[in-house]
C-alpha cells in the first residue's frame, strides 16, 4: 500500500493508506481541492463559461454559426490541453 499525506500552504494532513475507507471529513476536503484544482480552467477559454461542481458548459452568443463554431471548437481544444496538462479526463458524454 502507497501512503501519501498533502501539504497546502503550511498545514501538512496525516499520512494515509490510498486504499483506506475515505471519510466524511475527506470527502469534503477532496471537494475544496477539486475547486481549487479547476480554479484556472476559466482562465483558457474565451467563451462564457459555468462551473457547477464537476460539471463545466461553454456557450456563446452569436448570430455567425462559422464564427461560434470556430470559436467552441478552439476553447474545446483549450480546454483538452488544460486537461492533459493537469492529467484529467473529460467525460464528453455528460
Amino acid at each position: 500500500m502507497v501512503e501519501r499525506n498533502v501539504l497546502l500552504l503550511t498545514a501538512r494532513s496525516l499520512t494515509r493508506n490510498l486504499c483506506q475507507p475515505v471519510s466524511h471529513k475527506d470527502q469534503s476536503l477532496a471537494r475544496c481541492f477539486f475547486l481549487v484544482y479547476i480554479n484556472d480552467l476559466p482562465d483558457c477559454v474565451t467563451s462564457n463559461i459555468n462551473l457547477f461542481a464537476d460539471d463545466t458548459v461553454i456557450w456563446i452568443e452569436a448570430t455567425d454559426t462559422e464564427v461560434s463554431s470556430a470559436q467552441l471548437n478552439a476553447d474545446l481544444s483549450n480546454i483538452s490541453n488544460w486537461a492533459k496538462k493537469w492529467h484529467m479526463s473529460l467525460n464528453a458524454e455528460k
